[in-house]
């Protein structure tokens, strides 16, 4: 439909997994960035911030998940993508999925044993859903999910926190998807973080949408189609 879009996700992720590692990898063992909290905090309020800004209400569906070693992490991602959020969306609905992580100190994943059926059946156990946004990347071959088979003004939009853009690009350009966060190329492990949360997003994130994709692949070769 729009490209092999589980491919493209679970290669970043991947990706993503040991660029962090090696932020948090020591000899002594793992150890958390300095501001990586921080960082992700802010990202997940400027995320929130700019999709209320898409879908100004309704009732949003957070798909998530962790485990003892990423709890911390996943809650304070939950606590302030819904304070971006705001309170104009009557009902914030939580699901936590199976997670795994391909070796100690790396983001979690979407468990292979998900796929696009099982969030078929997450939409359809909320059918007023007006949108998606999963903290956790979506599963292998989850563009052919039926939820991308009905009319666009009928179905949830859908935003995915941290995904590879590489094969997006038109998804985004077809409203199949709204907004994608994804690190900026560049980014360091080391920055001292601004008290400012878009400054702090900004020095390692992008956020990118149907608006502005055209202009992101422009500025940043080779990071979006």
């Amino acid at each position: 439909m729009f490209g092999r879009i589980s491919i493209s996700c679970t290669a970043f992720a991947l990706l993503s997994a040991v660029l962090i590692f090696l932020c948090l990898h020591h000899d002594s063992g793992i150890k958390l960035e300095p501001h990586l909290l921080e960082f992700e905090s802010a990202r997940a309020f400027i995320f929130g911030k700019s999709l209320a800004q898409i879908q100004v209400s309704g009732k949003v569906l957070i798909i998530t998940g962790w485990d003892e070693e990423g709890k911390e992490l996943a809650s304070l991602q939950l606590e302030h993508l819904k304070k971006g959020l705001g309170p104009g969306f009557t009902s914030i609905v939580i699901e936590r999925l199976e997670i795994e992580r391909y070796r100690k100190g790396a983001p979690c994943l979407l468990s292979r044993k998900i796929s696009g059926k099982t969030l078929d059946e997450l939409i359809e156990k909320h059918p007023d859903l007006s949108m998606l946004i999963s903290t956790i990347g979506m599963p292998g071959g989850f563009e052919k999910m039926r939820l991308f088979k009905k009319p666009a003004e009928t179905r949830p939009r859908l935003a995915l926190l941290n995904c590879e853009p590489w094969r997006l690009g038109n998804a985004l350009r077809m409203g199949y998807l709204s907004a994608i966060s994804s690190y900026r190329p560049g980014w360091t492990c080391n920055s001292d973080i601004p008290s400012d949360p878009q400054e702090a997003f900004d020095l390692r994130y992008l956020l990118i949408t149907s608006g502005n994709v055209d202009e992101i692949a422009k500025t940043y070769k080779g990071l979006i189609k």
